[in-house]
């Protein structure tokens, strides 16, 4: 499933009823399915009120050695049908695109480090630029969101804090499983967090096992966090968002200082007081709890 190159991918502003998010991948989604654009972040309510807006972007152009058949994730900088909104567009591997929708033309940037390659990009509302961490969670990337074009990017070193003490089954556990990272912001309390997602590949899938979550200061400091206080985080393959528990959508049963996430077809429930590891998990269609 490829998009043809020669033909413009129709962008979809939409309610979340819209979103086609069946066609997100363990390993990204084909570019294809940006004939809808499935915007991340849409729990935070990016779209405006009244019928869904259409509109088409320019074909994507590949940069040398890069790839625009599977995308990681897709994120934008306000409302799609805001004049100064910004869209960017996550391949895997090096290639970074962003387009305004009253351009013709994608902006692309080649990503040297691999460390970037198949981490999500974000857009911060703090520092108004767009931010990628580095698989490991020891670096960021941020591209500035009217400068694009600048390379390298703006790097920041982070130094992981606090780091709690595990048992030895904890650590086997931890080193045993897939780690994926992100970045997300709480608009409310002005504060970015690092999260590490520990999955364990049992057959052909892969279950959640536990997060870590790493509070950021303006030092570059990560320091690990069992207290987010009274917010909670959402977390998926193709989305991430922190909000007050007290703002959730009624049907998530969000608490304060949990993380809730939906992975295939289950939902687990992470207390962060706990370390971060006790995990309760829900089916989606029976709602059947289980440990």
């Amino acid at each position: 499933m490829s998009m043809l190159l020669n033909k413009p991918s129709m962008l979809c502003l939409g309610k979340p009823a819209s979103m086609r998010s069946s066609l997100f991948l363990s390993s990204g989604f084909p570019s294809s399915s940006l004939r809808t654009l499935p915007i991340s972040m849409f729990h935070r309510r990016l779209w405006t009120e009244g019928e869904p807006k259409h509109f088409s972007s320019p074909p994507f152009v590949t940069l040398p050695r890069c790839q625009t058949q599977i995308v990681t994730n897709v994120v934008a900088s306000s409302p799609l049908d805001d004049e100064d909104c910004v869209v960017a567009v996550k391949f895997l591997g090096p290639q970074l695109s962003f387009f305004r929708p009253n351009s013709s033309e994608w902006t692309n940037v080649r990503i040297e480090n691999p460390c970037f390659y198949s981490s999500q990009v974000i857009f911060s509302k703090k520092d108004g630029m767009f931010r990628i961490p580095g698989s490991g969670g020891h670096i960021i990337g941020s591209w500035d969101l009217h400068t694009h074009k600048q390379t390298p990017p703006k790097i920041q070193r982070l130094r992981l804090r606090n780091l709690p003490e595990r048992t030895k089954t904890q650590r086997e556990l931890l080193e045993s499983c897939c780690t994926s990272v992100f970045l997300v912001e709480s608009q409310s309390t002005d504060e970015t967090f690092l999260v590490k997602w520990y999955r364990k590949t049992l057959g052909k899938i892969r279950r959640t096992k536990g997060v870590m979550v790493f509070r950021l200061d303006h030092k570059g400091n990560a320091i690990y966090t069992q207290d987010i206080g009274d917010l909670f985080i959402f977390l998926s393959q193709d989305d991430i968002y922190c909000e007050p528990a007290a703002e959730a959508m009624y049907h998530l049963d969000q608490r304060p200082n949990y993380i809730r996430v939906l992975d295939d077809d289950w939902f687990f429930c992470i207390n962060l007081a706990s370390g971060g590891l006790e995990v309760c998990r829900w089916r989606m269609k029976s709602l059947s709890s289980s440990t």
